[in-house]
């Protein structure tokens, strides 16, 4: 919830967020969902972690894009 909240007051007061705090969102997410998939073996455990596993790349892609000046 912190780093939801740091993103909206980056977003309103510099106008840019820092995608660096998102990509440690999302991959702390997918490893919680991939351990309990490896656990339980719930399907559907797997899809939501596949799908935190996506997010995180690509946060991690538009980070990259940002430390290199792509994006501000």
């Amino acid at each position: 919830c912190l780093i939801i909240a740091v993103d909206i007051v980056e977003g309103i007061v510099l106008h840019r967020i820092s995608f660096g705090c998102n990509v440690a969102m999302f991959v702390m997410a997918f490893v919680a969902f991939f351990t309990k998939f490896r656990i339980r073996g719930k399907k559907h455990e797997l899809f939501v972690a596949i799908a935190y596993g996506i997010g995180a790349v690509v946060w991690t892609v538009l980070w990259i894009m940002q430390l290199c000046g792509v994006l501000s």
